[in-house]
């Protein structure tokens, strides 16, 4: 990057459009990335440790139906509070029964989650 708010990764591997229309970028080696049109730059999440992303690659981002964000990372899913900027690693429930490895991450028409991994499909009731 030559600027403050630079794209900090070349490599995106997705980009998910809210419901609020903000941007969100997910990269090879730099997390989430949220685009700010306020400076033009992106706005980056941190990456490791009990509050940080669980994986620095990002593989897909999904509205949770309640201000939140799920990231899907190489090393699994986290959920992020997008007003208080937490993040939590979703080790339980629905998440697990799709195994570490997820891949994946959809909304349907009714609003359902559904995970994909390399192990299994789960759905969140």
């Amino acid at each position: 990057p030559t600027r403050e708010g630079a794209l900090l990764d070349s490599y995106v591997q997705s980009l998910h459009g809210d419901a609020q229309g903000r941007l969100w970028v997910g990269t090879t080696s730099a997390g989430l990335l949220r685009y700010d049109p306020a400076t033009d730059g992106f706005v980056r999440y941190p990456v490791g440790g009990a509050s940080g992303l669980s994986h620095v690659s990002v593989r897909q981002m999904q509205d949770d139906g309640d201000g939140g964000l799920w990231v899907v990372t190489d090393a699994g899913l986290d959920r992020l509070d997008i007003a208080s900027g937490r993040i939590e690693h979703a080790s339980h429930g629905w998440a697990a029964a799709a195994g570490a490895q997820v891949r994946v991450i959809l909304r349907d028409r009714r609003g359902a989650l559904w995970l994909g991994s390399t192990a299994a499909i789960a759905q969140d009731h």
